[in-house]
């Protein structure tokens, strides 16, 4: 199937069964990003970002991805928080992708910690969404995830057998395929190798990396993983973070907090999925339910968390 370009990334729709319901899947994950993107002006999340303390009746489908924002906040302990919008252009993120990969920031602005998600209210009845004043709300990987969710299940819906949405590496199938989804794990230190396997036939598949989203300041390279304790890129030594959850929402905000926290603590946040980091030096880190990943490579420098 050809790709297409979405969210700054690129994004693939494949259906098993009905092939006409693929044009609708685009336009469908066209219309979530025309609604999510913070670099698009009148999107509600921009709405939301410049409302001053203000609330707004928005679509069900962004209230959604802010109710779940939020739950995942308190989920994680705050680990994962969609409020690090400021630090996020603090340390450079201020456009698109596209123009951001080219530019170079001759200052940084100051850092600061994320709000946080607990005075934000989600009315997912009515639709009514209220950020207090201080609070700008970054959709950033759990957007794509769910944007991924949300199509796959309405192909399903809409009759496909099954599906599989991916945005830029973040996947859901959906629905009964004739055989299990084979999903390869790319090495981050070996383009084009494995470095493990999932066998799934619904459920999500997320990796989270600091090694491709980065750019140039003067005050050194950044990337887009920010720590919302300090608003600062983390200390971190993984370079990836990949989940096997039941939904791609909940596999990226389970990817953004096992980042940050260490691997006696992962099996804990996992809840009964799975996760499979690379640092580094090489070093692999798994958790969580061995039954979803399948590694391919040897193992003698993994640790069994």
């Amino acid at each position: 199937m050809d790709r297409f370009d979405l969210m700054g990334t690129t994004a693939e729709v494949v259906v098993d069964g009905d092939q006409s319901l693929r044009p609708l899947a685009i336009e469908r994950l066209r219309e979530l990003e025309r609604r999510w993107s913070r670099f698009v002006p009148d999107s509600e999340i921009s709405q939301l970002n410049e409302s001053g303390g203000r609330p707004r009746i928005v679509s069900l489908d962004t209230c959604r991805l802010v109710s779940l924002a939020c739950a995942a906040w308190r989920l994680t302990s705050g680990r994962f928080d969609p409020t690090v919008h400021d630090a996020m252009i603090a340390s450079g993120y201020d456009r698109h992708w596209s123009a951001l990969a080219t530019h170079r920031h001759s200052r940084q602005a100051a850092s600061r910690p994320a709000p946080g998600c607990g005075e934000i209210s989600a009315d997912t009845v009515s639709g009514l969404v209220w950020f207090p004043l201080d609070v700008r709300f970054d959709p950033g990987g759990i957007g794509k995830g769910l944007a991924a969710d949300i199509v796959a299940e309405e192909l399903v819906d809409l009759g496909a057998d099954a599906a599989l949405v991916e945005i830029g590496g973040d996947i859901r199938v959906a629905g009964a395929p004739r055989r299990p989804w084979r999903i390869g794990i790319e090495h981050p230190h070996w383009p084009g190798k494995s470095v493990g396997t999932c066998r799934l036939d619904d459920g999500g598949v997320v990796t989270s990396s600091r090694l491709k989203r980065r750019w140039v300041t003067a005050a050194g390279p950044r990337h887009h993983l920010i720590d919302p304790a300090t608003g600062r890129n983390p200390s971190s030594a993984r370079d990836t973070v990949t989940v096997v959850a039941g939904t791609a929402w909940w596999a990226e905000a389970l990817s953004k907090a096992l980042f940050l926290a260490p691997h006696h603590e992962w099996s804990a946040i996992l809840r009964g999925n799975a996760a499979l980091g690379v640092d580094h030096d090489g070093g692999l880190t798994m958790s969580g339910n061995k039954r979803l990943l399948t590694l391919n490579i040897r193992d003698s420098e993994m640790v069994d968390v």
